[in-house]
C-alpha cells in the first residue's frame, strides 16, 4: 500500500489560525496578518477548548494505491425497500432502500451501485434475541455502547463487539416503540463461508437489514469510506480490468504461518485466474469482476479535512483498529504532519486525546499507561 498527499490548502496552519482569531474579533483577520509566533498556541487553544470547526478550513487530498475492498452481507439477507423487504441479491439500483440519515430520519433512496463479489473464507455472525447478522471480517455494525462511554450512535467494526458484555442496537423504523434494543448477550460465531456476498452503495452508510426473521440498522460500507465529512473517487473494476493478481493478505493469516498463506494465496490466483479466463470467453469486465475476492486491492482519491482526519486519527491508529485501516492511518499521518506539524501533533489514538482508555483493550501496549484514568 502507497499513500501520497497530492494537493492540500497553502499555508493550511496559517488558514486556521485567521480562522480562529476572526471567531473573535471585531473584523476579518486575514492570513497573512496572523504572526508567525501566535499560530502554534492558538491552534493548541483551538484543539484543546474543543473549537474545531476552524480546523475545516485546511483540506488535504490523499492518493491511495493498493488498499483492498470490503463487502458485507450474506446471500440470506433481506433489505427494506418501498415495496417491502426483498432479498439483497433481488435489490437493484432502481430499488428504494432504507436509509438513516445523521438526524436519525428515515429516508429512501436509490443505491448509487450494487457490488456483488464471489467470496470463499470466513464470516462472522452474531446472533441474539434481536438480530442474526452473518457478515464479512471488517463490517461495521451501527450501535451505542453506554457502559464504555459510548453515548452516540456509533459505526464500530464487528469483530470489537466480540467481548461486549451489553450495547444498543437499532431494530425498528423511527417513530416505533422498539426503535432501539439493549443487548445483554450474544453469540460470536466465526463461519466457514462460499458464495456471493452483497454490499449497497447508499447514503450515510446505513441500511435496514433483516436475516432470520430479525431487522437491524447495520453499517454498509468499510471502514475508510464510513469517514462521512471526506470525499472519495475509488477505482472502477467496471472499467479497470485488473491485469495482475493484486491482493492483501491479512497479518491474521500471516501469524497462522506459511501453511494458511499459502491456501490464503492459492484462493487469490484462483479467483483471478477464473476471472482472467471469462475476459477471454467475452465476458465482459464489470460482469466478471463478480469472481474477484473483497482481497483485491484498489486504488482511490480521498479529500478530507484538517477537522475530520484528527477524528479519523483516533479511532484508526487504536490497536482495536482492523490491521489495515490502522496502517493506512500512520501512513496518512507521517504525510500530514509534514505539512502541518502544529495541528497533527495532537493527532493520535483517543486514549492519547481523553487521558484514559475507553475501549478496556487489555492487548494493546498502552493499556497499562491509561488503565484506570478516567
Amino acid at each position: 500500500m502507497r499513500v501520497k498527499v497530492i494537493a492540500y490548502t497553502p499555508d493550511p496552519e496559517r488558514i486556521i489560525a485567521a480562522a480562529a482569531l476572526t471567531t473573535v474579533r471585531k473584523s476579518i483577520i486575514l492570513p497573512e496578518n496572523v504572526l508567525d509566533d501566535e499560530i502554534d498556541s492558538i491552534i493548541d487553544a483551538v484543539i484543546r477548548r474543543g473549537h474545531h470547526s476552524v480546523l475545516e478550513h485546511a483540506n488535504f487530498t490523499f492518493a491511495i494505491e493498493g488498499i483492498s475492498r470490503v463487502t458485507c452481507y450474506d446471500e440470506e439477507t433481506e433489505v427494506l425497500t418501498k415495496e417491502g423487504w426483498k432479498s439483497i441479491k433481488d435489490v437493484s439500483v432502481d430499488d428504494y432502500v432504507a436509509c438513516l440519515d445523521d438526524n436519525m430520519k428515515l429516508i429512501w433512496h436509490k443505491p448509487k451501485a450494487k457490488i456483488i463479489q464471489n467470496y470463499r473464507g470466513p464470516m462472522i455472525r452474531v446472533r441474539n434475541e434481536a438480530m442474526d447478522l452473518l457478515v464479512t471480517p471488517g463490517h461495521m455494525m451501527w450501535l451505542k455502547v453506554p457502559d464504555l462511554g459510548y453515548n452516540e450512535w456509533l459505526f464500530i467494526p464487528v469483530e470489537e463487539i466480540k467481548d461486549l458484555k451489553s450495547y444498543v442496537i437499532m431494530t425498528g423504523v423511527p417513530g416505533d416503540k422498539h426503535f432501539e434494543r439493549r443487548i445483554q448477550a450474544h453469540e460470536f460465531l466465526i463461519e466457514h463461508y462460499e458464495g456471493n456476498v452483497y454490499s449497497l452503495v447508499v447514503p450515510y452508510h446505513r441500511l435496514y437489514v433483516k436475516r432470520k426473521g430479525k431487522s437491524v440498522w447495520s453499517g454498509n460500507s468499510h471502514q475508510l469510506v464510513r469517514h462521512r465529512i471526506a470525499s472519495y473517487s475509488q477505482q472502477s473494476q467496471r472499467y479497470v480490468p485488473i491485469e495482475e493478481p493484486m491482493a492483501y493478505v491479512p497479518s491474521g493469516v500471516k501469524k497462522v504461518g506459511d501453511q494458511a498463506v499459502d491456501l490464503f494465496e492459492s484462493a487469490m490466483r484462483s479467483a483471478w485466474e477464473i476471472y482472467r479466463k471469462l475476459i477471454d470467453l467475452g465476458v465482459d469486465p464489470e460482469e466478471a469482476r463478480y469472481v474477484l475476492p473483497q482481497a483485491t486491492k484498489t486504488n482511490m482519491i480521498v479529500t478530507m479535512n484538517a477537522r475530520e482526519l484528527l477524528h479519523f486519527f483516533s479511532l484508526r491508529l487504536c490497536y482495536r483498529a482492523q490491521e489495515e485501516i490502522r496502517r493506512l492511518a500512520v501512513m496518512m499521518l507521517k504525510e500530514v504532519y509534514r505539512i502541518a506539524p502544529r495541528v497533527f501533533k495532537h493527532a493520535g489514538p483517543r486514549c492519547k486525546m481523553l487521558g484514559y482508555c475507553p475501549e478496556e483493550y487489555e492487548r494493546c501496549p498502552l493499556y497499562k499507561t491509561f488503565r484506570g484514568r478516567k
